[in-house]
């Protein structure tokens, strides 16, 4: 059990989970899944006390992070803006190596429960959205803004016209809305988040590095405002299907109880394609984690019990795709939980508001089981034995071929998929920047991988315009191997640059 109720939660690259906590003070919390011991798996960080003033892990015990947005950075640390801070528009840097939190620039406007979306450009650019500017009664921010991780500012972002154009502000969910970087840099804004939104689903297209255009997509008839619903984006695992956004839940009869997908990127006349659970049971404040093998794991969103997890699996070409019932969850999980991916490929489902939201449960996907519904051992699963390791201070480039060592697992079997994962920092049932990214590798010797790292794609900037990685973007992923049995490996680390 966690030693305080956390309603954030974030995998760092050394392989811990970064707890954000409900209270002001201690509020940060690390704790290491793979010890089975609490009392050593948990750490509350420290404080200190200089002259009148108390931080712990950096932050003063007057400050609040709840309710923040967050976002990694390349180098690993974790941005966290806006939250219950006294101004709302503060912003915070932790870094896993000092294990402290630091202050960083401004935002132009103060957020609470915003969005972040990482851009993938080289400089490093992070797009923070909506929220509200206070607690509960605060009124929706309809401004975007950027925050530059090369000189730590945030900046208005303007239509077409520039400074003065206000084309480019959107009146979306209040809180936590749901935007997704899809692999043509545009931002698709699904609707989903923690209150409802007027305005539909749409893209926006950067037209300059600070300016940009908002286009509504999907026809208006499969055009669901999914209140308290949840959205995943799900890169295409074979080279002829689309990249899809998978949205679920919501906050009414028509939502709550069904899901629905989309190929990106849409135009005006796409639809959603929409489906109902097997168990025809309403979800609200729902929990969606994509999973190593291209499917998604649900769970959470039933107000009276746990209820039974989902398994999303995408079609191969056209269609809705399938859901699987899994286990029942043991505790409800609604308003400030969490479910975040692990480097063993299980996921954890902690928080919520109750009596039980300092649990944690641990859900082993299908993956990580024989046809007879028997754990497999260790020795069934493939082992990444040597990788580009960023400990030693190797390194990935775009577009580079390297080396992994492995073994794949018995009874004997072949390397099957080469995926990266980007580590989940969640909040609120709320992380729009998963994605999955599935690698070409070829066999180039006896246990030795040959795998080519994603390539950038440029943005329709025009003049002025720079190179982007929307696939990828600069910083850690966790690397996985699936064998021709579907069993994924644990995790290793690289680092993309």
């Amino acid at each position: 059990m966690t030693p305080i109720e956390v309603i954030h939660a974030a995998l760092l690259h050394t392989g811990e989970v970064l707890f954000i906590a409900e209270a002001y003070s201690p509020n940060t919390l690390l704790w290491n899944p793979e010890d089975p011991v609490d009392a050593t798996a948990f750490r509350l960080l420290d404080g200190v006390t200089t002259g009148l003033t108390r931080t712990v892990a950096g932050v003063p015990v007057t400050d609040r992070l709840a309710c923040c947005g967050h976002s990694f950075l390349q180098d690993g640390r974790l941005l966290a803006v806006g939250g219950d801070q006294p101004t709302r528009a503060t912003a915070w840097i932790f870094d896993p190596a000092t294990e402290r939190w630091s202050q960083t620039g401004t935002m132009t406007f103060g957020r609470w429960y915003p969005t972040c979306v990482t851009l993938g450009d080289d400089s490093g650019r992070i797009l923070v959205v909506g929220g509200s500017n206070a607690s509960n009664a605060g009124t929706a921010v309809p401004q975007m803004e950027i925050y530059n991780e090369s000189s730590g500012m945030f900046t208005r972002v303007w239509g077409p016209g520039g400074p003065g154009d206000t084309s480019a502000d959107r009146s979306f969910p209040k809180l936590y809305p749901g935007l997704h970087l899809t692999p043509n840099g545009e931002i698709f804004h699904t609707r989903v988040g923690d209150r409802s939104g007027t305005d539909r689903t749409a893209k926006f297209a950067f037209t300059a590095l600070d300016r940009g255009q908002w286009t509504e997509v999907t026809d208006s008839v499969s055009d669901k405002d999914r209140t308290n619903g949840m959205s995943v984006l799900l890169l295409k695992q074979v080279v002829t299907d689309p990249d899809r956004v998978l949205a679920v839940g919501g906050g009414d009869s028509t939502t709550a109880p069904t899901i629905s997908v989309v190929d990106v990127p849409a135009t005006t006349t796409t639809s959603w394609l929409t489906g109902n659970f097997p168990d025809g049971v309403q979800r609200s404040l729902v929990n969606v984690v994509a999973l190593p093998d291209g499917s998604a794991f649900i769970c959470g969103g039933i107000a009276a019990s746990g209820g039974a997890a989902m398994l999303y699996r995408p079609p191969v070409g056209a269609g809705l795709g399938t859901l699987t019932t899994m286990d029942t969850l043991l505790y409800p999980r609604q308003h400030h939980s969490t479910s975040l991916l692990l480097p063993s490929a299980k996921v954890i489902v902690t928080g919520g508001e109750g009596p039980n939201n300092t649990t944690i449960e641990v859900f082993s996907p299908p993956y990580l089981f024989d046809s007879f519904g028997v754990p497999l051992p260790e020795s069934a699963r493939p082992d990444i034995t040597s990788f580009p390791n960023p400990d030693l201070g190797e390194i990935v480039l775009h577009g580079s071929t390297f080396t992994v060592g492995f073994t794949a697992g018995t009874p004997p079997n072949t390397v099957d998929r080469v995926v990266m994962v980007k580590p989940m920092a969640v909040t609120h049932q709320t992380d729009t920047e998963q994605r999955v990214i599935r690698l070409v590798h070829t066999v180039s010797g006896t246990n030795t991988l040959s795998v080519t790292a994603p390539d950038g794609r440029v943005y329709p900037y025009g003049v002025g315009g720079g190179h982007t990685h929307a696939i990828a973007g600069r910083g850690y992923y966790m690397l996985f191997l699936i064998n021709t049995a579907g069993v994924p490996s644990r995790a290793k680390f690289i680092k993309l640059v």
